[in-house]
């Protein structure tokens, strides 16, 4: 080996080691000291420095090695950002390997990497002469000879290693080659020094949060004693000069407080507490904007003039000091929910930088400076917080979350109005409380939690058939059996809260599997199936259970308990009695009760809910007296929704009071519409539930709707069901005295299903008897039908009640009803319930009920041979023709105005999905697919460009009718020529009819092979790079696209291009993550993995088997008598030898959880998961026998080859041990080997 190679070796052993034990030196600036040194010993040179780039791009020398009486020492001093331009900066990120410059010969050598073949580069050499500036200042810090390495850090230019020499100096291949290395050598050394930092602070951290935590509870929790100390601690630790805590109003009524400590911020006396609250509420929107935008979130910190700046608080920075120049807002939080805020606050403060000379201020940048001597700048400001501060505030912030969180929850849980008056369990303010404060401490802890949304089922029915009263029995009864059940799983520190009605929620802390959880619910389910007994009723219950998993499905109560009740929908809809564990990938077929419990409570706001009014025509009159307003739901993915399906669903979710009232709102205001036009004045009836009857605001809603609206209560007709009215006879009398009080009528609505006698109906001040359509439907064939409806009819005239028939489809049934006095009737026979356009128009016109001939009327009639007498409105409806178009414009306008609403809040949506993922694949298919679905397209796709402008259809959304274009090519020469400079400008081309446009035969051509009819191409562009195109296809027939589709579209390919670069560029991040774990993780000589990777290695699988109960084997090998090796065959030989040991042991292992480490120097690891004892020594017996078959020569053995000492080691994992309990016991056993004559195997196990 020659001299040079010698050294080469032993530099990096040196340097490997130095790394390797870098956490034992005080700080990372003496490590880089030392690596200095070795470099500077080994060249042989006069300096060696490491300089290190800041953020403003001037730098300062970090560590050095210099022999002192040939060149002057410029450690600790600062370069301006000029000495290196920016243009020099790019070239070494780009390409460049190393440069070297020789003064005297006035030549400098640019050393760069070019791709060579796929997997490999070369490195080529550049001479150019040296820049006269250069070298003058070369010159003037008594240079002539330099080497420069860029220093990378996660691809980062973070500095350089740079060699100078006093003499003229020729820098050998091997030189270069060797600094190069131990570039990447000190980039490895900064990614240590990162984690090592990190640990640091982590400690750091912990223990200013210990103080905090002893400060609380030795002050008995939140006052003024309690502040004062943690703002002296954060005061201290954040190196602010003062503080102050502004904490929010309590629940329970308690005020809120401000608190101060240190440096006041005022100037004067003036109380100007209301000023800071207006400022600390405008940087409180702050963090929530950036968790819409799923942005992390630090405290948020600003000078003086950055607050002025975006802020409107120039008269509180009056009052505020002048000498206070920085403030740090640090929030009290947990996702939107906030308690309070500290404020710290900096003074102006002093400090010097050193510089390496004065610059002289030369415009032309063209002199070199003349000196190199140190000058000393003296700044004043405010230093920034640095990112480890933030860090450390938001840790503080989140835990005097926590703090604030669990007293208030006690004092919540103390505090009556908190529990549920029926069940005496913690009520769904409580429980919201509890799992918020329980997801912080899962997220700190790595525990996860539970969600369980239990629903009784048909409890409805129960409720209608037996009474409240029995309701709540059966609630109170069914939360104590599940109450008695969960006091036997307090190792799950279980919270059970009644929501509302008849469900109720469970949290579940410390859970292991999801077995647990499985069982519990099979429990629970198992505990309901014993009958429950009230008086002389024997009732049987079941449940519906839905389950939520933090953090798997959410990592905020809200998304948590919605996910739980997703589930228990889908759980409904599987046939009740049983559970369901939360799944985002749920099939269509679920969507009965999935999209109607997830979409419903979004419908009102996004106006997808809608009124159909069916009309009521008099026998009197033969005119329409009176509509039905029914509540209709159009999906804007999936079409009308029955009412039979999301009104019942209304009520078990809670949601029908909102719904009866935008029912009830909405039916007003059309009805005061219909007067404003001069209409005829129509009875406006409208539907209300049970649920809504009951509620004791029923009264106050409806008055203050009537008048909201101006409309007149005795035009307006309230349905209510017979059982309903019945439930509580002398409460209902109350409420419907109060409402005819107003004005109001009321219908007893579908009569004849419930069981109410004429003793009870006659003390009920109802107006109004309607027919239920079960009665109808046979009267005209079935006689006893017949009898039975004029039956009702005759009961309903006794009580002086109108009668109204639902239900009726044919001329014999209306015949025969109004034989027998019915007073109106309703249903399909007369016309189908209608949206208020088309209704407005029939009710404009002179509309006769002789029967009509024409297919095309919107409505039937009825053959009653009498016309509609309009006479009393001629005046009125003249006026109406007059402006009939205005209305229909009007009524028109405001249908698309709705239509344009809700796809907009479509568009936000997806937009919002898109930037909120960083997987690439994600973000394109969400994009594809939810545009088809919005447009209601046959065909979505994304086209990507080549380098060529030709492209791939990379993602697709298509109906089952067309067919699949996604994979394919295409390469239209007249597409480039001809569309490619308009995408690139960022145009629209949205084309109605393919044939009707004059395009260019090939792409005509291209269209008709892919069956378009219509085509919307959007291109995908950000920061003027052409990424593709959105493409949308009509294919079943031509569509003209409207210009808000287009424009909203638009606006979404913009946040579809940026969404894609952030993932283009979280996935080129991946990449060369993984390539630096791989990096970081593996021996830089034996290329297997290191110590590093052997102890996290071994903890996983400890922790995984400790869970499982099996058994973990560890391998110790150690190379018998390798230091006489090394001093026999020297160190390069000895590295091969490493090299070749290391390769045989990992041919043995044929497993992919086996692992092999170099545990260090001539030592290996063997890690084997689930390996009994005798299985571990099978394989080292291979191991030993692999070596010895190397027959690698070793004089010094008596084996005369290199051979190995094994220590074997077999362990279960539990609790109360550790991996280090494994590691011992192989290292005992190894050391039992070596006793017995090396080269043999020694078990523990």
């Amino acid at each position: 080996m020659s001299d040079e190679n010698i050294a080469s070796s032993s530099f990096f052993a040196k340097i490997t080691h130095l790394i390797y034990h870098q956490p034992e030196y005080g700080n990372f600036k003496e490590v880089l000291a030392l690596i200095a040194q070795e470099a500077q010993t080994t060249l042989q040179v006069d300096r060696v420095k490491i300089y290190r780039f800041a953020t403003d791009a001037s730098g300062e020398v970090v560590a050095e090695s210099l022999v002192h009486d040939r060149l002057p020492s410029l450690l600790g001093l600062h370069f301006p950002d000029t000495d290196l331009p920016n243009k020099v900066r790019q070239s070494l990120v780009k390409s460049t390997h190393a440069v070297t410059i020789d003064v005297t010969a006035r030549r400098k050598t640019i050393y760069t990497e070019t791709l060579h073949t796929a997997n490999s580069s070369k490195v080529e050499l550049i001479y150019q002469p040296a820049d006269p500036c250069h070298l003058q200042y070369l010159l003037t810090m008594g240079v002539l000879s330099s080497l420069t390495v860029p220093i990378f850090y996660w691809n980062d230019l973070w500095g350089l290693l740079v060699v100078h020499h006093s003499e003229p100096r020729r820098f050998q291949q091997q030189e270069l080659t060797l600094m190069q290395l131990l570039s990447k050598q000190i980039s490895l050394a900064l990614n240590q020094e990162a984690l090592i930092v990190q640990s640091k602070q982590e400690q750091k951290q912990q223990n200013i949060i210990e103080q905090i935590n002893q400060i609380w509870w030795e002050n008995l929790g939140s006052n003024h004693q309690t502040w004062t100390s943690i703002l002296e601690t954060s005061v201290k630790q954040l190196n602010a000069d003062g503080g102050l805590a502004y904490i929010t109003p309590e629940l329970t009524g308690k005020p809120s407080q401000i608190h101060h400590y240190g440096q006041r911020p005022y100037c004067s006396e003036i109380d100007v507490n209301n000023y800071w609250l207006d400022l600390i509420k405008k940087i409180l929107v702050l963090p929530i904007d950036q968790e819409k935008q799923n942005l992390s979130y630090y405290p948020q910190a600003y000078t003086r003039k950055e607050l002025e700046a975006n802020f409107d608080c120039k008269q509180l920075l009056n009052y505020v000091k002048p000498e206070i120049h920085s403030f740090l807002f640090i929030i009290l939080h947990y996702h939107h929910q906030w308690l309070g805020c500290l404020t710290l606050f900096r003074e102006e403060r002093e400090w010097e930088i050193h510089w390496a000379g004065r610059e002289e201020n030369d415009s032309r940048n063209q002199k070199p400076r003349q000196s190199f001597a140190t000058w000393c700048e003296l700044k004043r400001g405010s230093p920034y917080w640095t990112n480890d501060e933030l860090k450390l505030a938001e840790k503080i912030g989140r835990h005097l979350y926590i703090l604030l969180t669990q007293e208030r929850l006690d004092s919540l849980i103390h505090h009556g109005s908190n529990y549920d008056s029926l069940t005496q369990l913690p009520n769904n303010q409580i429980f919201s409380h509890q799992v918020n404060l329980s997801l912080v401490n899962a997220v700190e802890k790595g525990e996860i939690l539970g969600i369980v949304m239990l629903d009784l089922d048909q409890f409805k029915r129960i409720n209608e058939s037996l009474g409240h009263k029995v309701g709540d029995y059966l609630v109170q009864k069914v939360g104590e059996r599940i109450r008695d059940y969960l006091e036997t799983k307090k190792e799950l520190n279980p919270l059970l809260a009644r929501w509302h009605g008849d469900r109720f929620m469970i949290l579940l802390h410390k859970l292991t599997y999801t077995d647990e959880l499985i069982e519990l619910c099979k429990e629970i389910l198992q505990k309901l199936q014993n009958p429950f007994y009230f008086q002389s009723h024997i009732i049987d219950l079941s449940a519906s259970l839905g389950i939520s998993l933090a953090p798997y499905d959410g990592d905020r109560a809200e998304t948590l308990i919605n996910n739980a009740e997703t589930a228990m929908y889908q759980a409904k809809a599987r046939g009740k009695n049983t559970f369901q564990l939360y799944n985002p990938q749920l099939k269509q077929q679920d969507f009965n009760w999935l999209a109607l419990a997830a979409d419903l409570k979004r419908a009102i706001s996004r106006e997808e809910l809608t009124l159909q009014y069916q009309p009521q025509i008099s026998f009197k009159t033969k005119t329409i007296c009176g509509v039905e307003a029914l509540a209709r739901w159009y999906h804007p993915k999936h079409g009308w929704i029955s009412p039979a399906k999301f009104i019942p669903l209304a009520e078990e979710i809670g949601l029908i009071h909102d719904l009866g009232e935008w029912v009830l709102k909405t039916a007003c205001e059309q009805h005061r519409l219909w007067e404003m036009l001069g209409l005829p004045s129509l009875k406006m009836s409208v539907n209300l539930s049970g649920v809504q009857f009951t509620k004791p605001t029923l009264l106050g809603r409806i008055e203050s709707i009537l008048t909201a609206t101006q409309m007149d209560g005795k035009y307006l007709t309230l349905e209510i069901t017979e059982s309903t009215l019945v439930e509580n006879l002398a409460e209902t009398v109350k409420v419907l005295e109060k409402l005819n009080q107003q004005g109001v009528k009321i219908a007893i609505d579908d009569f004849g299903t419930g069981y109410s006698s004429l003793s009870v109906l006659k003390n009920l001040p109802v107006n109004i008897l309607k027919i239920d359509r079960a009665f109808i439907t046979n009267i005209a064939e079935d006689e006893s039908a017949a009898r039975l409806c004029q039956s009702i009819i005759f009961l309903g005239k006794s009580l002086n009640l109108q009668i109204i028939a639902e239900g009726v489809e044919t001329m014999e049934q209306a015949d025969l009803l109004q034989k027998l006095d019915c007073d109106a009737i309703q249903g399909y026979l007369i016309s189908p319930p209608l949206e208020s356009e088309p209704l407005s128009q029939i009710l404009m016109k002179k509309w006769s009920i002789e029967r009509e001939t024409s297919e095309n009327q919107p409505a039937a009639s009825l053959a009653l041979k009498k016309p509609i007498n309009l006479s009393e409105h001629q005046e009125v409806m003249a006026s109406v023709r007059q402006n009939s178009g205005l209305i229909e414009a009007y009524i028109a306008l405001k249908q698309q105005l709705k239509k344009q609403n809700i796809r907009e809040r479509l568009v936000m949506e997806v937009a919002q999905k898109i930037r909120q993922s960083l997987n690439l694949e994600e973000i394109m298919e969400t994009t594809v697919t939810e545009v088809r679905h919005l447009l209601q397209a046959d065909r979505v796709f994304l086209y990507q460009f080549n380098a060529d402008w030709s492209g791939t259809v990379v993602v697709e959304s298509v109906s089952e009718s067309e067919l699949s274009i996604l994979g394919d090519l295409i390469d239209d020469p007249c597409f480039r020529e001809q569309y490619i400079k308009h995408y690139r400008q960022g145009r629209i081309k949205a084309i109605a009819d393919v044939t009707k446009e004059e395009l260019a035969s090939c792409h005509l051509e291209l269209l008709t092979r892919y069956q378009v009819k219509s085509n919307l191409v959007l291109p995908i562009v950000h920061q003027e790079k052409l990424w593709g195109l959105l493409i949308v296809h009509q294919c079943r027939e031509t569509r003209q696209w409207e210009p808000q589709e287009v424009t909203l579209l638009s606006q979404l390919t913009t946040q579809t291009a940026i969404a894609i670069h952030q993932g283009e560029l979280y996935e080129q991040l991946s990449q060369a993550n993984l390539k630096l774990q791989k990096l970081s993780s593996m021996d830089g000589l034996t290329q297997v993995a290191n110590r590093y990777r052997f102890d996290n290695y071994l903890q996983e699988q400890w922790n995984r088997l400790l869970r499982s109960e099996d058994v973990l084997s560890l391998i110790l090998c150690d190379v018998d008598y390798f230091k006489q090796y090394n001093d026999t065959y020297g160190h390069q030989q000895g590295d091969e030898c490493l090299i070749a040991i290391a390769k045989a042991i990992a041919s043995v292992l044929k497993r992919p959880d086996d692992l092999v480490a170099r545990y260090g120097g001539e030592e290996f690891a063997v890690v084997l998961p689930n390996t009994s004892l005798t299985g571990t020594l099978t394989i080292a017996r291979r191991i030993q026998a692999a070596i010895k078959a190397l027959e690698i020569p070793h004089v010094n053995s008596e084996h005369q080859i290199v051979t190995l000492s094994l220590g074997v080691s077999c362990i279960i994992p539990q609790v109360s041990l550790s991996p280090q309990a494994l590691i011992q016991e192989a290292d005992q056993a190894l050391y039992l080997a070596k006793a017995k004559g090396r080269d043999t195997i020694s078990g523990i196990g």
